[in-house]
C-alpha cells in the first residue's frame, strides 16, 4: 500500500513537467541559452540548467534571446499582432522588467510597427543590437525606433542603424527591404559586403544585390534573379521576393519575362504594376504565349493605370483573333472594367460571333451584348448556350432576353419552348 502511494505521489509530481511537452511549444535560443514557452509557461535555461520558470501575460509571438547577457526580449502577442504588449523584456530571474504596449514603443506614432496587413507571408521587421544595448522596431512609413533594454525607453533612431541587422539571418530580409526603402548611408558598401558571403540564401542575395543596384552600385544580373526563384524555399516566399525586387530593379525586362512564368506570372505583374510599367503590361496581354489567366490579370493590372491604352492593345490584337484566342482577349477587356465596352468592341462582331459559337468567353458577358446590338447570326449560338447550360437559371435567363431581339420572337421564359420552337426552323 505504502509503494503504491509512493508512486502515485511521484506520478503527480511528474504531470506539470508533461504539460510542459504540450502541442504548441516554441524554443528559441542563442548560444547556450534558451527561452522555452508554451501555453502552461515558460523556462529559461542556460545549457541543462534551469533559471527561472512561470507564466506570461502573453504568449509571444516571436523572441529574441540574448547572447551577451541574461535575458530575452519578447516581440507581439501570438495569434493577435496589435492587441497586446508590442515589446516586453524577460531577465533570466523570470521578471519581466519592462513591458511597452504599441502606443509606448512609438511615441506620438500611429500605433506600433506596421506591414503585417500588407506583406503576410514575412516576419515584421524588428531585431535586437546588443552592441548598442538596443532594441529595433521599423514603425509605419519606415520609421525606424530604438527600445533601450535596461530601461525600455523609445526613442526616434537613425536610418543607419538599419545597416547592423544585415549580419543577422533571422532578420535580414526584412532589414534588406528596409533599407532599399530608406536608402540609408553606407547601404552600397554593406549590400556589397553582403554579396561576397558565399553562405547568403539565394533570396537573400537578390535583396542585397537590389540594395546595392539603388544606391548606385551593379546592376542587378539575371543570374542573381534565376537563383531566387529557384531556391528551395516555399513558393509563396519566392513569390515575395519576385514582387518586391520586381518593384525595385532598373532592368524592367527581366520582371516582364519572368510575367510569362505561371508560378510567378501574377508576382511579376503586380511588380510592373507597382512601378507604373504600363508598356510592359500592354505587351504582356498581346503576347501570344501567355498564359489566358495571366493575361486577364495582366489587363485588369492595367485598366487600374491605363484603360485606354489596355483596350487599344486588346482591339490591335482581336482583328484576327479565332474563337479560342479571341475569348482569352474578351476576358481581359472584360477585366480592365472599362466603361461602354460593348460600343468600343462592336467592330469586332465577327470574333465575337464566333467566341459565343465556342463558349471561349463569359457567356453572361455575350449575351447581354447581343441583346444589346441584336442580330440573326447570334441565334442559333445563343440557342447551342441554352440547351447546354440546363442548370445555371441566371445565364439562361440571360441568354432568353438575347434570344428574344436577335430572333424578333417570344416564346416567354420556358427554355424547353424556345429550343422546341427554334429547333424547327433550321
Amino acid at each position: 500500500m505504502v509503494r503504491l502511494l509512493v508512486l502515485l505521489l511521484l506520478a503527480s509530481l511528474a504531470a506539470p513537467e508533461e504539460k510542459w511537452i504540450a502541442f504548441g511549444e516554441r524554443e528559441w535560443k542563442t548560444g547556450s541559452r534558451r527561452l522555452v514557452v508554451n501555453e502552461s509557461g515558460f523556462r529559461f535555461f542556460d545549457g541543462d540548467k534551469l533559471l527561472a520558470e512561470g507564466r506570461l501575460p502573453q504568449l509571444p509571438f516571436d523572441v529574441q534571446v540574448l547572447a551577451g547577457g541574461p535575458g530575452a526580449v519578447l516581440f507581439e502577442k501570438y495569434a493577435a499582432i496589435g492587441q497586446g504588449d508590442t515589446l516586453s523584456f524577460l531577465g533570466a530571474d523570470g521578471k519581466l522588467r519592462w513591458r511597452l504596449t504599441p502606443a509606448d514603443v512609438i511615441p506620438g506614432g500611429p500605433g506600433g510597427p506596421a506591414r503585417e496587413a500588407e506583406e503576410p507571408f514575412r516576419r515584421r521587421p524588428w531585431w535586437v543590437d546588443e552592441t548598442r544595448g538596443k532594441a529595433v522596431l521599423v514603425g509605419r512609413d519606415g520609421v525606424l525606433f530604438d527600445v533601450d533594454l535596461e530601461t525600455g525607453k523609445p526613442a526616434r533612431a537613425p536610418n543607419e542603424v538599419i545597416l547592423t541587422a544585415f549580419a543577422q539571418a533571422r532578420v535580414r530580409d526584412d532589414a534588406l527591404r528596409v533599407a532599399i526603402d530608406l536608402q540609408p548611408e553606407g547601404l552600397r558598401p554593406a549590400a556589397e559586403k553582403l554579396l561576397g558571403d558565399r553562405s547568403l540564401a539565394p533570396y537573400d542575395y537578390l535583396l542585397a544585390a537590389v540594395a546595392a543596384e539603388t544606391a548606385g552600385g551593379a546592376a542587378v544580373t539575371q543570374e542573381a534573379w534565376d537563383g531566387a526563384l529557384e531556391a528551395d524555399v516555399h513558393i509563396e516566399r519566392r513569390r515575395d521576393v519576385v514582387e518586391f525586387a520586381g518593384a525595385h530593379i532598373a532592368d524592367v525586362s527581366i520582371v516582364a519575362a519572368t510575367a510569362l512564368r505561371g508560378d510567378f506570372g501574377k508576382a511579376a505583374i503586380r511588380a510592373l504594376s507597382k512601378r507604373g510599367a504600363t508598356g510592359e503590361i500592354a505587351g504582356l496581354i498581346t503576347n501570344g504565349s501567355i498564359d489566358p489567366s495571366l493575361r486577364a490579370y495582366a489587363a485588369e493590372a492595367l485598366g487600374r493605370q491605363a484603360p485606354e491604352k489596355a483596350l487599344e492593345a486588346i482591339d490591335k490584337e482581336m482583328e484576327d483573333a479565332d474563337a479560342e484566342q479571341g475569348g482569352a482577349l474578351l476576358a481581359a477587356a472584360i477585366a480592365t472594367g472599362a466603361p461602354d465596352l460593348e460600343r468600343r468592341l462592336q467592330h469586332h462582331e465577327s470574333v465575337l460571333l464566333r467566341i459565343l459559337d465556342k463558349e471561349t468567353a463569359d457567356l453572361s458577358w455575350l449575351a447581354g451584348y447581343f441583346k444589346g446590338r441584336p442580330t440573326s447570326e447570334a441565334v442559333q449560338p445563343l440557342l447551342r448556350a441554352l440547351a447546354q447550360h440546363k442548370h445555371d437559371p441566371a445565364l439562361r435567363r440571360r441568354l432568353i432576353a438575347a434570344l428574344k431581339p436577335c430572333s424578333g420572337e417570344d416564346f416567354g421564359d420556358d427554355a424547353d419552348a424556345w429550343i422546341s420552337a427554334l429547333a424547327k426552323r433550321r
